[in-house]
């Protein structure tokens, strides 16, 4: 942290030397604007404080799930030697990517609570205010099933925008970026959180593109990363016999230090959307009030 309360890496760190438009131009304008490097200035500056709390409930949310699937190879083979092939004619050529699928989606239920939790708990740091594990899953608790309808349904959306006109999907995407924040912080419903992010991201969609372009990737090199040390090791993604140890124990690590970083970033653009667009920090502390 230097002398203007700006978090750096190293004495020279590339986030130190980040300018922050947004309080420049507050000095010469008297308001907020929107300051890309102070996003990811204050995810980097509150990562540590809020893995520290969380990390047992990202592993268990999110870490678990992530060793489950390559158990999905082996448990494929170990009903396919009780049953028979003729039982997953089915699933056709590769048996293993229906399992795979829904090993992802049960890891998304429960992704959805740990990123309301973190949603809260990020919500709270930036504002100054103590973290509080009972709090945080309380507010999730409280919204889940809104929660989780609306990635469900967002995901969707997009899905279809990218499939069929691929630019209105990124659209969506942009439009729809900070629908979680706003059901855990705003406590609206679903109709209304997908309106209300579509409102706090207007005119800064932009902004929004190129933060998500950054987590992408940020996601991709890890994946490049971690496969190409996997390769390195002997190890592959649907590896057999005591490998899937290791290609478990990698997934998770993976799956909890991208999933973290990617919901601290979502509150982290939520809170600066809110400060830039509502005039001020009064509004998002009344939240904990």
């Amino acid at each position: 942290m230097n002398s203007k309360g700006r978090f750096c890496i190293g004495k020279t760190g590339f986030f130190c030397k980040l300018p922050l438009y947004g309080e420049n131009m507050k000095e010469q304008t008297g308001r907020d604007v929107f300051d890309f490097g102070r996003v990811f200035q204050r995810v980097i500056a509150n990562f540590k404080v809020i893995f520290t709390k969380y990390y047992i409930w990202a592993i268990v949310l999110v870490g678990v799930p992530a060793m489950l699937v390559p158990f999905t190879y082996q448990i494929f083979n170990f009903l396919k030697n009780v049953f028979g092939v003729s039982v997953f004619e089915h699933l056709g050529n590769d048996p293993f990517s229906g399992l795979s699928l829904m090993f992802d989606f049960f890891g998304f239920t429960l992704q959805a609570f740990l990123w309301g939790m973190l949603f809260y708990a990020s919500i709270s740091t930036f504002s100054g205010q103590q973290i509080e594990i009972r709090e945080s899953f309380k507010a999730s608790k409280s919204v889940y099933w809104r929660l989780l309808i609306s990635y469900i349904l967002s995901a969707l959306g997009i899905f279809l925008g990218l499939i069929f006109f691929l630019i209105p999907g990124l659209w969506l995407l942009c439009m729809w970026a900070v629908i979680g924040p706003v059901l855990v912080i705003e406590k609206q419903s679903i109709t209304s959180a997908f309106g209300r992010s579509v409102e706090l991201t207007n005119g800064y969609k932009w902004w929004v593109f190129l933060i998500i372009v950054f987590l992408t990737l940020m996601s991709e090199f890890l994946t490049f990363t971690l496969r190409y040390f996997l390769h390195l090791v002997g190890v592959a993604d649907k590896s057999t016999g005591g490998d899937f140890i290791v290609v478990g124990t990698v997934n998770a690590v993976y799956f909890i230090f991208v999933k973290m970083v990617e919901a601290i970033t979502v509150a982290s653009l939520y809170y600066e959307l809110r400060l830039v667009k509502e005039g001020g920090m009064e509004s998002i502390y009344s939240v904990f009030d």
